[in-house]
């Protein structure tokens, strides 16, 4: 009798303690962002998500911003970054990592979209209905594409000409190999290290859409941009699938209700409309010059995208597949669907 009074006395206080102890404790969750925080996309994008995420996640979970990549610094460590633990949720280029997403390649195609809104809609559909791999580990919480890249440059250029011989900094290897059809000489590394190595010579342009002059300290540097229409890049927003999966129902509620294609749509919007103040702040500076290709340019600059496309199609399994796919889509997307 002794015994069992000792036994329920314990239980009836470890009863008591873990009352005490909150049902769903709030877990602390950290968002890398490793571009500069002056870059638009974190203060209009990216941070106004996470704070959504956050109020709409019934306390469950809190998210803390780092801009500037003050986690983890190096775009082509984030994946390996976030699946390590070392923070949550971060924004990556799928380019930097080119064997693991053997789908990539399309959405660099030069000319398949018009702006930054028909890719990053066109993306997050094409994961959303199952037509990429890479992801299997990983939980996306939007895609987004950037405005189609031109051509910025160091010294005086007038023409397609100008541009054969230059070494032009390239983001991935269908990107490469268009600015290698131009004539040039495509050289790899990360948007960050663009700027330094223009002002120190080894590089005399850099390929980027508009929108990455200003974040990346290009406009400081490039004084000559050439419209060229060379395809782009895109970037995910994304958690290790495991994480994801362990999270309270209320949080990956909350990630997906303002994320997915709405938040896609919003990142693509924003591009578009720096891209254009941007441009039109170029037209204006003196300092800068803006080259529209002449009507010889244009059709030699339609022959290297055909070239280009056709190369990938060629080299890429399913690739005329997927190509369709995606041109479904972008069908849909300019009907209003």
């Amino acid at each position: 009798m002794k015994n069992l009074k000792l036994f329920l006395g314990a239980a009836a206080v470890l009863m008591v303690a873990l009352s005490n102890q909150p049902v769903n404790a709030q877990k602390n969750l950290k968002f890398n962002f490793f571009p500069p925080g002056k870059d638009p996309a974190f203060p209009k994008v990216f941070k106004p998500y996470m704070d959504q995420v956050s109020k709409a996640s019934a306390g469950t979970i809190k998210i803390d911003s780092f801009p500037g990549g003050s986690l983890g610094r190096n775009p082509r460590q984030q994946l390996k970054m976030v699946a390590d633990g070392v923070f949550d949720i971060t924004m990556a280029i799928p380019a930097y990592t080119p064997g693991r997403f053997a789908d990539r390649g399309m959405f660099e195609l030069p000319g398949l979209f018009k702006d930054a809104v028909e890719a990053s809609t066109t993306i997050w559909r094409m994961y959303a209905r199952g037509k990429l791999k890479g992801y299997e580990k990983m939980q996306p919480l939007m895609f987004g594409g950037v405005s189609q890249y031109l051509i910025h440059t160091v010294k005086p250029i007038k023409s397609l000409a100008d541009i054969k011989g230059l070494k032009i900094r390239a983001g991935g290897p269908v990107h490469s190999a268009t600015i290698k059809a131009l004539g040039a000489v495509p050289i790899g590394m990360p948007a960050p290290a663009a700027a330094e190595n223009l002002s120190r010579g080894v590089l005399n342009g850099a390929s980027f859409e508009w929108f990455a002059t200003k974040a990346f300290r290009l406009f400081d540097v490039t004084h000559y941009h050439y419209e060229a229409v060379l395809g782009a890049n895109y970037l995910v927003l994304v958690m290790d699938k495991k994480k994801f999966d362990g999270l309270p129902g209320a949080a990956k509620q909350a990630f997906m209700k303002y994320g997915q294609e709405s938040l896609a749509r919003k990142f693509g919007g924003l591009h578009l409309k720096i891209n254009t103040m941007i441009r039109k702040s170029a037209e204006k500076d003196p300092k800068h010059t803006v080259i529209d290709p002449s009507g010889a340019d244009v059709a030699k600059l339609a022959a290297i995208r055909k070239s280009v496309r056709d190369g990938w199609v060629k080299q890429t399994p399913n690739g005329a597949k997927m190509l369709a796919d995606a041109q479904a889509i972008l069908a849909e997307i300019r009907a209003g669907k």
